[in-house]
């Protein structure tokens, strides 16, 4: 994986319906998914984060510090392929 600068392009925690059924019937809500980065800060710190839309900032830093760069974060299926033998590769 490699940093991208361009924090504009940083995946930010979105609001999603969910529907749950209660014992008045079913019910309709947004809930609040994060999607999870890691982060470069200015001062060569990596962390795993997420938006905070409310408060206008990244998980973990202070509002108005911004990072200078940012990677997915790995989902388990990724990890899994990128430690996988390539076909050709010597076992």
């Amino acid at each position: 994986m490699t940093w991208n600068q361009n924090m504009a392009a940083a995946p930010k925690s979105k609001s999603v319906p969910r529907t749950i059924q209660t014992t008045k019937g079913e019910r309709t809500y947004n809930e609040l998914q994060h999607e999870y980065v890691i982060l470069n800060t200015k001062c060569a710190k990596a962390l795993r984060s997420y938006w905070i839309p409310d408060e206008q900032r990244w998980a973990g830093l202070s509002k108005g510090e911004e990072p200078i760069a940012w990677q997915h974060w790995p989902t388990p299926l990724q990890v899994d392929q990128e430690r996988a033998p390539r076909t050709g590769d010597a076992a």
